[in-house]
């Protein structure tokens, strides 16, 4: 019912037209805007910023999934999980740099399965994720309500990948979650199956009001990760893989995935392509899931420190409870101080203007 919607107030929306952005109070022409654009929503992952702890994982991503292959390796694609990715796609979705709709790759691959899923096997067999499937075409839009649209925070970037591309990387995150899925924490709502905002906003509540009408005095933080899914770091979110036991050839060929990846900007009738080296395209199949289980290691952390914590996808709150102020705070800077150092650790930083805090008591 909701596409129909959004359907429907889409074609009453007019598009703006697009605008030169201004850096330094200068107007920059049509090819900085959308260089400009690409290099603020797809960052470089600086080596050189990185210290002891940040090297060694490096080092560990690039061996960790090493040597031979042994039983327990995923199986291969089968047919169903092939027609179910093919099918499961909005054939009125733009299409990627090809131009092929979902409609036409669900009409191709239903000529002859079996050679799709040849093909989807010999990526997983090989470990490998053709380089044509992981350019981006990145469209940009305009962010509601913003007063001034010369800055690229204003605008947030939509990749749109080869649909062809898009079947075979669903087939490997629906393998990745098989796996993870029983392992991520509870306390994330975000992108997880039976889950929603709706549970979360309820369990909170519900947690709330259990505290206050113990008479306990309740402090809500909320979060936020500066460009959470763009700045996901891969060396992390391999290691991870690894350490909660997805199959060699799946990490394998998500190793693949990450590599040699591009973004082609569209902005005021110019292109900008540039490799990217972390994060995960908005519009991807596989971006919530790494960014879930990047989140992970802190929300286990978070939990078994007695912390309570609720996550959706990026979006995290921290509520703390005691009898008395000093009390509270001390848990909340206990709390905080483990997720700086989360922070610091996967190379992502918290935006301090963008973090709220909430007291509630029932006390006078």
């Amino acid at each position: 019912m909701w596409d129909g919607v959004y359907r429907v107030i889409s074609r009453t929306t007019q598009r703006k037209e697009d605008i030169p952005l201004v850096r330094d109070g200068k107007t920059l022409g049509n090819t900085e805007s959308a260089r400009a654009l690409a290099e603020t929503f797809y960052p470089d992952d600086n080596t050189q910023d990185d210290d002891a702890e940040h090297r060694l994982k490096r080092k560990i991503a690039e061996v960790v999934n090493e040597g031979s292959l042994d039983d327990s390796s995923d199986p291969p694609f089968t047919i169903e999980e092939l027609m179910w990715a093919a099918s499961s796609f909005n054939p009125k979705k733009a299409p990627g740099n090809d131009g092929l709709t979902a409609d036409i790759c669900m009409a191709a691959i239903t000529l002859d399965p079996p050679l799709f899923l040849a093909l989807a096997n010999k990526c997983l067999h090989l470990s490998y994720f053709p380089s044509k499937w992981k350019e981006a075409a990145v469209v940009v839009l305009r962010k509601s309500e913003k007063e001034d649209y010369t800055h690229p925070k204003s605008y947030r970037p939509i990749g749109l990948l080869p649909v062809l591309g898009k079947v075979v990387e669903k087939m490997m995150v629906r393998r990745i979650k098989w796996h993870i899925v029983p392992k991520i924490s509870k306390s994330q709502y975000g992108f997880m199956p039976q889950r929603s905002t709706e549970d979360s906003l309820y369990d909170m509540i519900q947690y709330i009001k259990a505290r206050t009408n113990d008479k306990k005095l309740v402090l809500l933080v909320s979060l936020d990760i500066e460009g959470a899914f763009d700045n996901a770091w891969w060396p992390a979110i391999r290691c991870s893989l690894a350490e909660i036991g997805c199959p060699k050839n799946i990490r394998r060929l998500t190793d693949n995935y990450f590599e040699d990846r591009s973004v082609c900007i569209k902005y005021l009738g110019t292109e900008w392509v540039k490799k990217t080296t972390k994060g995960c395209v908005q519009g991807s199949i596989g971006g919530p899931i790494f960014w879930n289980l990047l989140l992970n290691p802190l929300l286990q952390e978070l939990n078994n420190g007695g912390d309570r914590c609720h996550a959706f996808a990026d979006d995290v709150v921290l509520i703390f409870s005691g009898d008395n102020a000093l009390e509270v705070q001390e848990q909340a800077n206990a709390a905080l101080e483990r997720v700086r150092k989360w922070g610091v650790k996967n190379k992502l930083k918290f935006a301090p203007h963008k973090t709220k805090a909430m007291i509630i008591t029932n006390k006078i």
